[in-house]
């Protein structure tokens, strides 16, 4: 994956999307039961998001 520099910036960048999103929901989400919708949607962002993470800590760890 080093030998390309632009696969590694697009899963940066699909990695901090995701991290992003997911706050983003959990803000601004009303208090009160939220649809199943946006709690679906938000389980998949913070599983992509963490999956991504992962992977970079193991890249970072000679992997």
């Amino acid at each position: 994956m080093n030998e390309n520099p632009k696969l590694m910036l697009a899963c940066v960048a699909l990695t901090l999307f995701c991290g992003v999103a997911a706050i983003a929901i959990a803000m601004f989400c009303p208090t009160g039961d939220p649809s199943p919708l946006l709690a679906s949607l938000q389980n998949v962002l913070v599983t992509t998001f963490g999956l991504g993470v992962t992977a970079f800590l193991f890249k970072a760890l000679g992997g």
